[in-house]
């Protein structure tokens, strides 16, 4: 009998060493759990043995190594814990219970009826199911089977026992420890591809981790700063707001964040993440200079918008869908003789009359529901008082391009169209004034030269000198209301709109009635005048006609001579009109153009000239008082009397 034990001590210490030599050289834990599974099958009285655990998903206990023959026994069985017969067997009642169960007599036990043909068939004759157990929890089962019946014994029950829990911690170990290296390798993958610098101290500021962007950052290499403390490795740290943001965390196990600019030699602003844990911190940053640099640029671009805002000379507000207005400017606040604080939040009806306000909401309206922007010319009373508006709305979005509002932008144009309405009325006037001087006052001088020609043969020899004088003013008015009625229709429609016009026709019909206007004249074309269109309209012989008759009227000499000649370039034309007169003094010329001038000793108006140079310039042209005439010029005397008036024209 004590040999029969001594056997049996020696048979299983021999597998307890043989488990104890696979604990120590196994990785992992399927190692280990195939390795336990060699050392029972490879000794007697074990001819199969196996490890199962539970899968939650099918509720079954499923194999996860195997050794000895047998295998394709678990093939044909199933242990599934939803079953009432199957869950009362051995290996599901260790799992359950956290006890080895053993099966002495797999013939006549009841509890493995559902397994016993197959096991029988595979000449199994005993089982045990060993719990493997580690912290009062049962992680699997290691299942042996024998071909002898009672195969167990007492010794080797409990042995068993206490090997199926030596093994449960060793796994639970193994898995720990897996875990632990895998968690590593995650958070060695996750720390190199972040974009983040990252860098972590232990609870003495001893740095425990130094990833590649922190490398590149600081130009530092993990192998040189690894092991330092921070404080060593980086003493610029100390004073700054990093130290004391990394101590704040350290000491309270708060996470913090801030911003932070590093001076030379780095130059860079950066957004640190400070997490603490029971080893000490873990350091994230994110260089953000161009985040800053755009943030600063928005900061200057606002206040750019913010001043034009509120210096701008137009109402500038914005209103919700219901009219409620959310912000107004300074100007836009004057109009209501408000504030903007006490405008915001109020509606129109609070500041506009009735009928103001109904069209008003007419015009929000239309910009909300077509969502596209409009401009109107509108008439709003405010307190009794009209004012003119451009009314600008477009419709006012949010981030998600919703419209939840319009954004108005008016310009008040009460005075500009008071104005306009004073020159309307001030154009009315004075096209009335053209028509009186066209019709009525030239056909009255018209019956006193017709009536004075007359009365030349029933005057006496004292009498026709006075006629004369009489016939003479009343030609000279006839010429003032062509010079005046030419003017106001250049004041009443001061746009011109330049065709194709005909140069030599104009100067030719302008030449023959200053001919027939004054006796005694000598003009003369020089050459011949080009036949080139140029861009003028009608009252191109205006011009024409001042400057003939200037030379003439203003001309001292008994017999008045005046030279008409052009010159062609390639986009314009130059008409000079020179005369034999007295020429116009230098200090004159500046001014002679203007609006009321009069050369000496003259009895015009001085308006013909201004007349000459609005039209010309109204044409795109110019005109100037040459300094001289030609040397070669037959109107110029020997002592340089006379003037040259030169007129460009565009061509056309």
């Amino acid at each position: 009998m004590g040999g029969s034990v001594d056997r049996t001590q020696s048979r299983i210490n021999d597998v307890i060493r043989r488990v104890h030599e696979a604990l120590i050289a196994a990785e992992t834990c399927d190692e280990l759990e195939a390795a336990v599974c060699r050392a029972f099958a490879e000794s007697e009285p074990y001819v199969f043995a196996w490890i199962g655990a539970h899968d939650p998903e099918t509720d079954r206990v499923v194999p996860s190594a195997t050794a000895g023959r047998g295998a394709a026994y678990l093939d044909e069985i199933t242990i599934s814990l939803d079953d009432p017969a199957e869950a009362s067997g051995p290996t599901a009642s260790a799992l359950r219970t956290g006890t080895a169960q053993i099966m002495q007599r797999i013939r006549d036990d009841p509890d493995y009826g559902p397994w016993r043909e197959q096991a029988l068939s595979y000449g199994f004759e005993s089982s045990a199911a060993i719990p493997l157990v580690a912290d009062e929890r049962t992680d699997g089962v290691l299942n042996l089977y024998s071909e002898r019946v009672d195969a167990f014994a007492e010794t080797e029950r409990s042995l068993l026992a206490e090997l199926g829990a030596t093994i449960g911690t060793a796994m639970s170990g193994l898995r720990a420890r897996q875990e632990l290296e895998s968690q590593k390798r995650r958070y060695k993958r996750l720390t190199e591809r972040i974009s983040d610098a990252y860098y972590a101290v232990d609870d003495e500021w001893t740095i425990t981790y130094w990833n590649d962007q922190m490398a590149a950052r600081t130009g530092r290499p993990a192998a040189e700063v690894v092991g330092e403390t921070l404080w060593t490795a980086f003493p610029a740290i100390l004073g700054s707001e990093a130290e004391e943001q990394y101590r704040t965390a350290m000491e309270t196990n708060q996470p913090q964040s801030f911003e932070m600019y590093v001076e030379d030699p780095f130059d860079y602003w950066v957004e640190i993440d400070v997490h603490p844990d029971d080893d000490g911190l873990s350091v994230f940053s994110r260089e953000i200079t161009e985040r800053k640099r755009r943030e600063a640029e928005l900061t200057r671009a606002e206040r750019r918008l913010d001043a034009i805002v509120h210096n701008t000379s137009e109402s500038i507000y914005i209103k919700s869908r219901d009219g409620e207005y959310l912000f107004i400017n300074e100007v836009g606040a004057e109009v209501f003789g408000s504030t903007p604080e006490a405008v915001v939040g109020t509606f129109d009806d609070e500041h506009f009359d009735a009928e103001s306000v109904e069209g008003i909401a007419d015009d929000d309206r239309h910009v909300i529901e077509t969502e596209t922007a409009e401009t109107w010319e509108r008439v709003r009373y405010v307190d009794g008082r009209k004012h003119v508006f451009i009314d600008n709305k477009f419709p006012y979005r949010d981030g998600s391009g919703e419209v939840i509002g319009l954004v108005g932008v008016s310009r008040e144009i009460t005075d500009r169209k008071a104005y306009e309405q004073r020159l309307q009325e001030q154009r009315d006037g004075l096209d009335l004034l053209n028509k009186v001087v066209r019709h009525d006052i030239r056909n009255n001088l018209q019956v006193v030269l017709g009536y004075g020609e007359l009365l030349t043969e029933h005057v006496d020899v004292d009498g026709r000198g006075h006629l004369r004088t009489i016939l003479k003013n009343a030609e000279s008015a006839v010429e003032l209301t062509h010079t005046a009625a030419d003017l106001a229709e250049v004041m009443v429609n001061p746009d011109r709109d330049p065709v194709r016009i005909s140069l030599d026709d104009v100067i030719r019909t302008q030449i023959t009635e200053i001919r027939e206007t004054f006796d005694g004249v000598d003009v003369a074309v020089d050459g011949s005048l080009p036949t080139t269109a140029v861009l003028a309209d009608e009252m191109l012989s205006s011009v024409f006609r001042n400057l003939l008759k200037n030379a003439v009227q203003h001309n001292d000499k008994a017999t008045p001579e005046v030279r008409v000649s052009a010159t062609v370039e390639t986009d314009t034309v130059t008409v000079r009109v020179a005369d034999n007169g007295p020429g116009v003094p230098e200090d004159l010329r500046p001014t002679i153009f203007g609006k009321g001038e009069k050369g000496l000793d003259s009895q015009g108006t001085g308006v013909g000239l201004y007349l000459v140079r609005t039209l010309v310039e109204a044409y795109g042209g110019d005109v100037w008082i040459e300094e001289r005439p030609p040397a070669d010029a037959s109107t110029a005397t020997d002592d340089g009397e006379g003037a040259v008036f030169a007129v460009e024209l565009p061509t056309a």
